[in-house]
């Protein structure tokens, strides 16, 4: 056992929920998925899903949805290096393509069980969300259609989730915060919250 998860033989642990992650030491960020490999293949429902070079927020490709429909959900649940769960701050860039509402997801369990960090831009506001619930919301963010933000969720043992955000620069513009015990690991994810639109995810990491 390695802080309450089975490990397997080849150093890899499946946590509560049968999510695969491997064991993280040695204190420094892990990259969770930086897209730089160019393949999906980790993931589910890709969909209008793509990795691309036109907007990126680090290294040569991210993952983008192309705007043809909105609740569109892709997802990992194994084959990625580190997944987050409880006691982990997981990060992940955002990208709203001029109007699209990115829903950053982590704790995923499947295609309808997972919370997100979602930015809506165009209304100043971030949320926190379980599948399509509001669990918290913030409306005084100042944020602008076509920029990246870094969304960081601190995820701690007991339940509580603070979502900060911030911008290329390093400036925290906004948080919101709140507590729910329904999932303690997971998978990541992207779902794309409004069609027409599109979203775009880079550079996940566990800091």
């Amino acid at each position: 056992m390695v802080n309450g998860v089975r490990q397997t033989t080849s150093g890899v642990v499946l946590t509560s929920s049968g999510v695969a992650q491997t064991v993280v030491s040695g204190g420094g960020p892990t990259i969770v998925d930086d897209y730089e490999d160019n393949d999906l293949s980790e993931y589910s429902n890709p969909g209008a899903y793509t990795t691309q070079t036109g907007t990126v927020y680090e290294g040569t490709y991210a993952v983008a949805n192309t705007g043809s429909s909105n609740n569109q959900f892709l997802y990992s649940t194994s084959g990625l290096p580190a997944y987050p769960q409880q006691g982990d701050t997981y990060s992940a860039w955002a990208h709203d393509y001029d109007g699209g509402i990115p829903e950053v997801a982590y704790g995923v369990q499947g295609s309808s069980s997972y919370y997100s960090m979602t930015v809506i831009p165009d209304s100043d506001e971030i949320r926190i969300r379980k599948e399509t619930t509001d669990l918290a919301s913030n409306s005084s963010v100042s944020l602008s259609q076509g920029n990246w933000y870094e969304c960081v969720m601190t995820w701690a043992t007991d339940g509580s989730m603070l979502f900060e955000i911030y911008d290329t620069s390093g400036t925290k513009l906004g948080d919101v915060s709140t507590t729910d015990g329904s999932y303690t690991d997971g998978g990541i994810g992207l779902r794309n919250g409004r069609g027409g639109n599109g979203c775009a995810m880079d550079y996940a990491r566990i800091l």
